[in-house]
């Protein structure tokens, strides 16, 4: 660069001859004159002849071979105001090129004064450089020359001396960034040439270099130019040229920028070439913007004396806020474009992450995420493509090039890491996830999620940086602020496929515990619902786009995204109708969306002349049909095959639901046309009742019931007929999937074309629960064909669908029943076949049609000898079972096929013959649908199934102990189907020739499954029966017990009180399967409509001690909701029948029978241990039945029964044993009752209120196992005696605490528990405070002494004896008796259902609907058909490990009263009049058999 130019002699010197040379050097040749006198003005025209001619010379002199002095007299006219003022812009244009020559020649020394520079550089500056702006002015090119020179020679340092230069160098910038923006008054929307926009640039770098000091103005304009990539400057333009109520073109979209504009890129290559000067100075401005805006509000008076600028202050300072976003903006994109002049500023960021200011630190915190991000002012780019209903599916290698790239502006760009460029900023702005206010939390997590989607803008993070931000990311999931929760949520919605699985996905899947993707499944039961709306639709769209890769079996993606959709429907155990209604909308809209596949069939070509060609296209149509339900189907298969047992059930319920809100709905489209509107001519009050109940029973399902209500009334009083019809195609079981999908689009639309789109919120749901969308007639044919092929490993699911289709809906079968017979018959077995061959599965779907559809079957001969070779030759003891229930069902000769299949089987019947197993299988089916054939061979049958089977160990094992063995041999099958046979004899026996002869037949019977309980599945006495029969032999007793007491009303009778309390025992049978095999059947039958009476409901509580946590969790809960349905049962009914409460003595009764009871021949200090164990049992009961309206009723109850005596065996222990329970019931009872009323605040803030008061009325109980006190002394004697050892008091409180604190503190993590603060704060109570309460209640309860032992000190506790850590399955192997049964019955951690606190939201759902009676020949048979599966190959089978589902609000007949299955009096028989066996049961004494 040149020396700096100075000003030139002031003198005008006589100009030199142009022909002379001086010393060498060359003098200027041209000698006209440029000035004139006042009014002798040169023509233009001459004048700019001269100045092209002077400029043409000018530019070819160097400076080296010039006289500098022969240019005086021409820079002197050059630079009078007649040229650089002319009105004519050629003049100015070609004067200003001679002068820019001139200085280049004399550089440095300009010949000019100090005025004559000013004058020329306001002429560059107002006319010169503007003119740039306009390509197509005549003198454009003497402007770019102009320019170009300025640039080159950097004459422009000379206006930097001048006085006040900020004058034209803050014009000058303005007008050059305005002219490369396109937004100078001249342009004509020519764009500027390149070398232009090159030129500016160096121009305005060489101003800024040598300018002493930088206007503020001129940074402010340099800054601007960073925010011409910001979409907000756009939106004041639009706001002004349009209407507010325009609609918005979706075109639109393309006015954005798409580049960077030239201002933007001057202005970064201003900063980048002038780093130092542009730090300072862009420092200092960020400085001014903040100190203004945190200082302006205490600015006035002396207030700013007395308090720190706080921006949260009042809403005055809502502009500086504007402002300082502004700034924060422009700082991101400086980031972007130029980070190093950010090295002043990032502090600067770093100190408004600890100001006291909420907006500061939002802000801070916002800029600072997106400067790690790369995300500049144009904003994030868009999300990831991530649509539901995409077809074909994406795959997980494809994905990344499926998403389109962002533009320029968008995409994410970090020049730098910024956690290595500023560590500690870094470090300051990852604490702000512990900072007080949520919304900075939550923003926090806004970009922390930015971070990891971008890999921090390009530039990467290492492994420990990532999943240091997946951990922090997966905290705040878990965050005490729904706000935090719900921008946690948002921001794992921005990911696409890939990155959820490559990073998200790193710590596990959604079934790994503390992983990021498990605790997002925990926030689908969050307790705000719009956490879980949009975590349960950010769930289900993770799983849909990622079904493709699941059902082509991608184990990176199997492993991590099955168990999404189990953990949508595991929320439904809520029992939230909320949350009931977004699983229905996201069950069909986003992982199984209406419109999937996106694929439109071919329509055939009707204007077609040629028939060949109709023929073709309409086959074209139909194949193409067939693939696009074949689509779906595999969609739905997928779904179903990665569900657990609990998902599955949910799934299921809701297909079985479909049938039952069918009805109602169509009963309710039925009133709609009664009601006509509103306008009844006859029985008006008695239409408008009837649609008024139906509508009631609807809106219960809804969480808002009265706005359901009054948008169900709405409906009926629009009385629209193509509605009602469009709703009944949607519903209609003969309607294909075309046909359901158009009709619910056309009722929306009609909806919405209507002005009624608000009752979409409640119609959309029922059409949801109601139409034929999963069990569709089109759906069957590819779900047989997968069926057969196992494609993807599809089979299993593709079966199974079948079954539930088959058993409750089978009318959509009834398309390809046919089909499904013909392959019967044509894979008929015969003698040599040796496989099924995928038959069974067909067998049992066709049983489910043929028990509801006979008639539709066929019935021709070929096909009943088909199922006749399926019953005698058939591999699979099953196919044949379900063989003979169809034949029974479609067969006119039902009594000839049964004599032949009986004689076929019993003849030359023999133990390992060939098909002997199906034989037994035929046998025991028959034995229950054609008992009267059956009975003709009565004799051969007992003697196979007893005496040959059952009495008979081929393989004797001697003391074989007790086990399992998952896969089963011949000869447990064989004894499996012999006790089948032997029950199902008696079902259907039912009482048909009076109850004596009944009891004649059962009571062998009774005494064979009572033995199998009681003696662990020995028959045998050798006692030699293999160890893994007998367990698989005392599950299927058990379960066929229960199930015949559900069936015949009679068998609940003969059960004594001794043998059901043998059965109650197999719930802590020590094998798994056995347990919960047992509980779920007995689940299942207490739920349905049977003869069960309410003693059956204690068993479920003996689980208190069970290891199993999913066991034990889903029977408390479904024992939850068995209480809630029957106390609203007593709400709607106006009945004081108490079942739950009522059921308390008994299971007192059965404590008193328990073998673990201690004994005493224990020493007393592990007596009291196992004694204070069994407040575990009442506890567990309380807190699965106890609430503030019937503990009262419960204590009475415990009371009572310390005024009996034991009345099954009439002992003096039992008794004694009876009143201890009782007082350790009372005294649990009491306790459980403080801590309830603490945890729920009731009596104000310190829950000082007690809920237990004495109860007003009377209650009895039960006289078949209570008696009367002997006397009144024994009673007086009994009640005051205390017989609870003194030493169990102080463990009986600690562990009560521990269990209500458990209860209370169930949430899957600690910060959810800051949620409630009041529970928190109840837990969390201060020592004293525990201790004192200790004193008070052992004061208010003064003891007694006991008869029974003599009264001592009491005893100082041992070192850890009150740790009770032995409750939890940590107990030494030497530790005593109870110690033993309870680390192997020991309790596990309780596992969290929902994010809620209170039990009805915990409850598990009940069935939608209890199974309807069926006509008595129809009942046995269906049983038979769901139940004579109970020890098959897996226990936990479909049928008998089926926990039950509930509804809050049962529906009820909207035609006839709700009345209860069985009534009361049927169902709680006075034991009184049971009669006892001669030979009364003896319980096991072996602790063995119930140590798991």
């Amino acid at each position: 660069m040149p020396a700096r130019t100075r000003q030139g002699p002031s003198t005008v010197t006589e100009v030199m001859e142009p022909e002379e040379t001086t010393g060498g050097l060359r003098s200027l040749k041209f000698n006209q004159p440029l000035s004139w006198r006042v009014g002798r003005a040169i023509p233009i025209a001459d004048l700019l002849q001269r100045l092209q001619t002077l400029a043409q010379e000018l530019r070819k002199l160097e400076q080296e071979e010039i006289d500098k002095e022969s240019l005086r007299k021409v820079s002197q006219e050059l630079a009078t105001a007649n040229l650089l003022a002319h009105k004519d812009k050629g003049v100015r244009a070609w004067t200003a090129c001679c002068i820019v020559d001139v200085l280049r020649l004399c550089a440095p020394d300009a010949p000019f004064t100090g005025n004559q520079l000013k004058d020329i550089f306001t002429c560059f500056v107002t006319s010169i450089i503007p003119a740039l702006g306009d390509p197509s002015n005549t003198y454009n090119a003497q402007h770019i020359y102009v320019l170009n020179s300025l640039a080159e020679v950097k004459s422009i340092v000379l206006m930097t001396d001048l006085d006040q230069p900020d004058s034209l160098i803050i014009p000058l910038f303005t007008t050059c960034f305005d002219i490369v923006s396109g937004s100078s008054k001249a342009s004509t929307g020519e764009e500027i040439a390149k070398n232009v926009e090159f030129d500016m640039t160096r121009l305005l770098v060489t101003v800024i270099d040598e300018s002493p000091v930088l206007a503020p103005d001129v940074v402010d304009v340099i800054v601007a130019q960073f925010l011409r990539v910001d979409p907000r400057v756009l939106e004041p333009l639009n706001k002004r040229s349009k209407k507010a109520d325009t609609p918005v073109d979706s075109k639109q979209g393309t006015l954005l920028l798409k580049d960077y504009p030239p201002a933007y890129n001057m202005a970064k290559a201003i900063c980048q070439a002038c780093p130092e000067r542009m730090t300072s100075h862009i420092s200092q401005y960020f400085n001014n913007v903040i100190i203004d805006a945190s200082g302006s509000g205490g600015t006035n008076g002396s207030s700013k004396h007395h308090r720190k600028p706080n921006l949260d202050d009042s809403d005055e300072e809502g502009e500086d806020v504007k402002e300082l976003s502004k700034a924060h903006r422009l700082i991101r994109e400086l980031w972007r474009a130029c980070p190093d002049v950010l090295q002043n500023v990032v502090p600067q960021l770093e100190a408004e992450l600890s100001a006291e200011s909420v907006s500061l630190r939002l802000l801070a915190t916002q800029t600072i995420g997106d400067l790690t991000a790369g995300i500049g002012v144009a904003g994030p780019p868009p999300p990831s493509p991530m649509d539901p209903a995409g077809y074909p599916p994406v795959t997980l290698a494809e994905y990344a090039q499926m998403i389109p790239q962002p533009n320029v502006l968008v995409k994410p760009l970090s020049p730098k890491p910024f956690s290595q460029a500023h560590s500690s900023t870094y470090e300051s702005f990852l604490s702000r996830r512990f900072d007080k206010s949520a919304s900075v939390r939550a923003a926090w997590v806004t970009v922390i999620g930015r971070i990891l989607l971008t890999s921090a803008g390009g530039s990467g993070l290492s492994e420990n940086e990532q999943q240091t931000l997946i951990e922090y990311l997966s905290s705040m999931l878990r965050d005490a602020d729904e706000k935090v929760r719900l921008a946690a949520v948002d921001a794992v919605g921005m990911f696409g496929l890939s990155d959820v699985v490559n990073k998200l996905g790193l710590g596990g899947g959604f079934s790994t515990p503390d992983s990021l993707l498990a605790v997002l499944a925990e926030r689908v039961k969050d307790r705000k619902s719009q956490v879980r709306e949009h975590a349960t639709k950010t769930l289900a769209r993770i799983w849909a786009v990622a079904a493709g890769d699941i059902e082509q079996g991608n184990e990176q993606v199997v492993s991590l995204l099955k168990d999404g959709p189990s953990k949508i429907f595991d929320a439904y155990y809520t029992n939230d109708p909320e949350i009931h209604i977004l699983i229905d909308r996201v069950l069909f809209e986003i992982l199984l969306p209406l419109n999937y596949p996106p694929i439109k069939p071919k329509l055939s070509r009707t204007g077609s002349s040629q028939s060949q060609k109709q023929k073709e296209s309409q086959s074209t149509e139909a194949d193409s049909e067939a693939d696009i339900d074949k689509i779906r189907v595999r969609r739905i298969l997928t779904l179903l095959a990665g569900l657990d047992d609990k998902a599955k059930k949910v799934f299921y319920a809701m297909q079985g639901r479909q049938i039952s809100v069918r009805n109602f709905v169509d009963f309710y489209l039925k009133a709609c046309e009664e009601y006509n509107g509103g306008v009844v001519e006859e029985n008006e009050d008695q239409t408008k009742t009837k649609l008024s109940r139906v509508i009631d029973s609807l809106s219960k399902t809804f969480p808002d019931s009265s706005r359901a209500s009054a948008d169900l009334w709405k409906f009926a009083k629009v009385h629209d007929r193509r509605n009602y019809q469009l709703i009944r195609f949607a519903m209609n079981v003969a309607s294909d999937y075309r046909t359901v999908v158009k009709a619910i689009r056309e009722l929306a639309r009609r909806i919405q074309s209507a002005n009624n789109s608000s009752l979409l919120e409640t119609i959309t749901p029922l059409l949801y629960r109601s139409s034929s969308l999963i069990f569709n007639r089109s759906h069957t044919p590819a779900i047989m064909e997968l069926s057969r092929t196992d494609e993807h490993g599809l089979a299993h699911p593709a079966h199974e669908i079948l079954r539930e289709i088959s058993s409750k809906n089978p009318e959509v079968l009834e398309a390809q029943v046919q089909e499904m017979c013909k392959d019967l018959e044509s894979q008929a077995p015969k003698a040599t076949t040796t496989t099924a061959g995928g038959t069974e599965e067909i067998l049992k779907a066709c049983s489910g049609f043929a028990r509801k559809l006979p008639d539709k079957l066929p019935k021709d001969r070929k096909f009943l000898q088909a199922l006749r070779s399926y019953a005698l030759h058939s591999p699979s003891p099953r196919a044949a079972k379900h063989a003979v229930s169809i034949l029974m069902a479609v067969a006119d000769k039902r009594e000839m096929y049964a004599k032949d299949l009986v004689q076929a089987c019993v003849s030359k019947w023999k133990y390992g013959s060939d098909r002997f197993l199906a034989k037994l299988a035929t046998l025991s089916q028959l034995n229950l649908l054609a008992p009267s054939e059956a009975d003709e061979e009565s004799d051969a049958i007992i003697s196979i199934a007893v005496n040959q089977i059952l009495l008979t160990n081929r393989s004797p094992q001697p003391d074989a102990g007790y086990s399992w063995s998952d896969t089963v041999d011949d000869e447990t099958a064989a004894k499996e189907w012999a006790l089948k046979i032997i029950v199902n004899r008696l079902r259907a026996k039912k009482g048909s020739d009076g109850d004596d002869d009944f009891r004649a037949h059962a009571v062998p019977v009774f005494e064979t499954l009572n033995k199998l309980v009681a003696n662990e599945g020995e028959l045998s006495k050798k006692k030699d029966t293999p160890a893994t029969q007998k367990s698989r032999l005392r599950l299927l007793a058990a379960k066929s017990l229960v199930k015949l007491c559900a069936s015949i009303s009679l068998c609940d009778q003969l059960l004594t009180p001794l043998d059901f309390n043998s059965i109650a025992l197999v719930a802590q049978d020590p094998i798994v399967a056995v347990r919960s095999g047992f509980i779920s059947q007995l689940k299942k039958r207490l739920v349905q409509r049977s003869h069960l009476s309410y003693r059956w409901y204690i068993i479920p509580c003996l689980l208190a001690f069970e290891p199993n946590a999913s066991l034990k969790d889903s029977t408390l809960t479904w024992l939850r909701s068995r209480a809630a349905f029957f106390s609203q049962q007593v709400q709607s009914s106006g009945q004081k029948e108490t079942v739950m409460e009522s059921i308390f003595s008994r299971l007192l009764s059965l404590l008193a029978y328990h073998p673990d009871y201690p004994s005493a021949d224990l020493d007393e200090e592990t007596q009291v241990r196992d004694l204070t164990d069994f407040a575990r049992y009442i506890l567990f009961y309380l807190t699965a039945v106890a609430n503030e309206h019937n503990l009262s009723l419960i204590f009475h109850i415990a009371q009572r029964v310390k005024q009996t005596r034991d009345g099954i065996t009439k002992s003096d222990e039992i008794s004694t044993r009876l009143h201890t329970l009782s007082d350790l019931a009372q005294a649990t009872i009491r306790r459980f009752a403080d801590i309830y009323s603490q945890q729920r605040r009731f009596g104000g803030g310190a829950g000082a209120a007690s809920i237990l008061q004495t109860y007003p009325g009377k209650v009895g109980v039960p006289s078949s196992i209570f008696a009367r006190m002997n006397s009144h002394e024994e009673a007086q004697e009994v009640a005051e005696k205390n017989f609870l050892p003194e030493d169990a008091e102080d463990l009986l409180d600690r562990l009560v605490r521990s269990v209500m604190k458990a209860k209370s503190g169930s949430s899957s993590n600690a910060q959810v528990k800051k949620r409630k603060p009041e529970a928190a704060d109840t837990n969390g109570n201060s020592g004293s405070a525990k201790k004192a309460r200790k004193e008070k209640e052992k004061t208010s309860r003064p003891r007694r002494s006991s008869a029974g032992t003599t009264s001592k000190t009491p005893k100082k506790k041992k070192k850890g004896e009150d740790g009770w850590s032995s409750d939890e399955g940590d107990a030494p192997a030497e530790a005593t008796t109870s110690a033993r049964r309870r680390s192997s019955r020991g309790t596990a951690k309780r596992v969290s259902y929902a994010d809620k606190d209170s039990d009805e939201d915990d409850m598990e759902v009940d069935e939608w609907e209890q199974e309807e009676v069926e006509q008595e020949d129809n009942k046995d048979e269906a049983e038979s058909e769901n139940e004579s599966d109970a020890a098959e190959e897996k226990v936990d089978d479909e049928s008998d490990n089926e926990e039950q589902l509930s509804e809050p609000e049962e529906l009820e007949d909207p035609e006839e009263p709700s009345e209860t299955a069985v009534t009361n009096t049927e169902k709680e028989k006075p034991d009184a009049n049971n009669k006892r066996s001669d030979k009364p049961a003896t319980l096991p004494t072996r602790r063995s058999s119930r140590r798991g």
